[in-house]
């Protein structure tokens, strides 16, 4: 059965450390399908410059997919200390859109359909995470922990036929950009030491932190995302 994704884009924030009035984290953003595509009346992400912003929500007691408004902390995003006169944002790489031009002349990268496993994909959850949450797992069906994690290949049977020749896709050209930081850098996939400024008292019992696209960021040239 076909597996329809309706995402254009994934965003996630890696904490890296606190300073005392600041989150440092590492951001990384994964286009799907085609990124030399607009998307509606969007720039394709070769393009486009996004305009994100963090969001943090204190505590546990509220889950971060169904908080309320008013408990959200929404915050910019600055690469300095102090943050620059011309406000928060991300310092985007000057040839990005260049870079994605290249790859599609050289390599005419495809983006293949999907299709579902037959197997089952349980998320594992580390001590660490269940230490935070203060709670093991509620659904055995979707989450695990210690040995019982288990790999969706465990019980499939290898494919030993020979692969065609074929052109390469985008997502393995994301895949590869991953594990080169400075690629992905280039590429606009990934912003280092991003500055989230917050209370000390809004955080001292920990919370769900996460980066989106700030709607209330006017379109500007390429600043649209």
């Amino acid at each position: 059965m076909a597996q329809t994704d309706t995402r254009n884009l994934s965003l996630m924030v890696f904490p890296q450390e606190w300073s005392g009035t600041e989150i440092v984290a590492n951001i990384l953003l994964v286009p799907s399908g085609n990124p030399t595509l607009p998307i509606g009346s969007e720039l394709p992400f070769a393009q486009a410059q996004p305009a994100l912003q963090a969001a943090f929500l204190p505590g546990f007691a509220t889950p971060s997919w169904a908080p309320p408004p008013a408990t959200v902390v929404r915050k910019g995003l600055f690469h300095a200390v102090p943050p620059s006169s011309e406000g928060p944002g991300l310092l985007q790489p000057p040839s990005k859109a260049d870079i994605f031009a290249g790859l599609a002349e050289q390599f005419a990268p495809t983006v293949p359909g999907r299709q579902a496993s037959s197997g089952k994909i349980r998320k594992d959850l580390p001590p660490s995470y269940l230490a935070a949450a203060g709670n093991g797992p509620r659904d055995g069906a979707t989450f695990a922990t210690g040995d019982t994690y288990g790999c969706d290949l465990r019980n499939t049977t290898p494919v030993v036929t020979r692969v065609k020749p074929r052109n390469i896709a985008w997502g393995e050209i994301f895949s590869y950009a991953m594990r080169q930081p400075l690629i992905a850098q280039a590429m606009g996939m990934s912003y280092l030491d991003v500055r989230i400024r917050l209370d000390a008292a809004a955080v001292a019992g920990g919370g769900w932190l996460w980066v989106e696209i700030d709607a209330t960021s006017p379109p500007t040239g390429t600043r649209n995302w």
